[in-house]
């Protein structure tokens, strides 16, 4: 089997990896060559090191709670060179009238937490008692978390939260796409405290951090560039970067794949791994009907701004993973993490400190728009009363992402459905990556096994 790979980001790469493993594991002949626009492999994962920070653009890491990326790493080499995060992490921090508060982890904690109101928690804590929702019926997660936990959690913990992973608008996505998990345990367990209660008995130990999903935040020593760069060679066949496709065409039993300089004939698969717009123009002119759902598929655009410091330089002891900002703050920055604390001695020369802010995202995409100047500005007005920050940064990194994070709002799951329907009759046409079924590289590197076992069909 030929397969041609569009894009060498984390899908891509994993994809191809799993198509080439799957074959010669269970011997069968596959021939895969990744094509990539770009002068470079792993797409927004794009590792820099400055002045002795290790500096990441695009995602901090991934969860080893689930084991995807985790088999991928060890699969390619670099098992040695996989760095966890410290204890520390699992200290977080929200914003509130302006100041930081320490993200409960406990129930005793949650009671006696000034981020919610007396009201407030004791409305959470009556969520037990509260009806299921109609599993029928495509609930945003704001209206999820208001329903379930009450109006005052979902503003000032659900909204971050989903800042912090979508870059997003709670009041806009989706829960059943976004996190299904959720739905799962109401429709199980008819409450999410009686789950998380449930589950730890079963289990006999915590699921995870109060403050989100469970696992270690895990990255690669060298960066997360280095984990794209090993996947790449090891591939039989080198990634051709600075290849941007053209346009595919439809032959009688296989498709075609031209570049500027090149086609690419007799291939009985073609993968896409690209960004939703960039699927939706190559596949228009097969049938407009599957670029319609891609072509609904907004996304958020982020600016990443990190800054090193002397340690001297930052009055905060930076014990934690960092914060993030509620909407109804009003702050023109969605958070800050720590990344010199999450993973100490790793990240930032000695006796230094890296801070990682994102601004943006689905509500204030248009400040990535401002020039390096300002937006540096911005970031330092709001981290300097936070944190107790002096003086001139030893390094800054300003990084703009444009389109950045998939937004899975209302009705993504109908659209989803729709583009795999009308895929079902372009034998060999698959659409991957994270503007579908998640956008953390745990669900890329899921999904890339997936669609392996698709095009090659079930062991046995």
């Amino acid at each position: 089997m030929k397969v041609i790979v569009i894009g060498a980001g984390i899908s891509g790469l994993a994809t191809a990896h799993a198509l080439v493993e799957r074959g010669q594991k269970y011997g069968q002949n596959v021939d895969v060559t990744v094509l990539e626009a770009a002068p470079t492999v792993g797409g927004t994962i794009q590792t820099r090191s400055v002045e002795g920070f290790v500096c990441e653009g695009g995602p901090n890491g991934f969860l080893d709670a689930k084991p995807h990326t985790l088999a991928l790493a060890k699969a390619v080499g670099l098992e040695d060179q996989l760095l966890f995060s410290s204890d520390a992490a699992r200290r977080r921090f929200v914003m509130k009238n302006g100041k930081l508060l320490s993200l409960p982890t406990s129930p005793g904690a949650f009671l006696g937490s000034s981020l919610l109101s007396i009201g407030g928690r004791f409305r959470v804590i009556r969520e037990r008692w509260v009806r299921q929702g109609d599993p029928d019926i495509d609930e945003t997660v704001a209206e999820f978390a208001q329903r379930r936990l009450g109006a005052e959690a979902a503003e000032r913990l659900i909204d971050p939260f989903v800042s912090g992973v979508f870059a997003g608008d709670p009041t806009q996505l989706s829960l059943k796409a976004t996190f299904p998990r959720l739905a799962e345990l109401e429709a199980e367990y008819g409450s999410l405290i009686k789950a998380s209660a449930k589950l730890k008995r079963q289990r006999g130990r915590s699921t995870g951090d109060a403050a989100g999903p469970g696992g270690r935040l895990t990255t690669i020593r060298s960066g997360l560039s280095g984990l794209c760069r090993a996947i790449a060679d090891s591939l039989p066949c080198p990634v051709r970067t600075d290849s941007c496709v053209q346009r595919i065409e439809r032959m009688e039993q296989s498709w075609s794949v031209f570049t500027a300089d090149a086609q690419h004939t007799d291939i009985d698969a073609v993968v896409f791994s690209t960004p939703a717009p960039v699927t939706a123009r190559l596949l228009e002119p097969i049938d407009s009907s599957i670029a319609v759902p891609l072509r609904a598929i907004p996304y958020a655009s982020v600016a990443v701004v990190a800054l090193g410091f002397h340690r001297s330089q930052v009055a905060h002891s930076l014990d934690g993973f960092g914060f993030l900002i509620p909407h109804v703050e009003q702050r023109p920055i969605l958070g800050c993490l720590w990344t010199s604390s999450i993973f100490p001695g790793d990240r930032a020369p000695e006796d230094h400190v890296l801070l990682r802010t994102m601004v943006g995202g689905a509500r204030a995409g248009h400040r990535v728009e401002m020039d390096d100047a300002s937006l540096l500005a911005l970031v330092r007005t709001e981290l300097d009363p936070l944190l107790g920050m002096t003086g001139d940064p030893v390094m800054v990194d300003i990084r703009r992402y444009q389109p950045a994070i998939p937004q899975y709002t209302l009705g993504h799951l109908d659209r989803v459905q729709a583009l795999e329907s009308t895929l079902a009759g372009y034998p060999g046409l698959v659409v991957t990556g994270n503007a579908l079924r998640g956008v953390g590289i745990n669900d890329c590197t899921r999904e890339a096994e997936r669609v392996a076992e698709r095009l090659l069909g079930p062991v046995g």
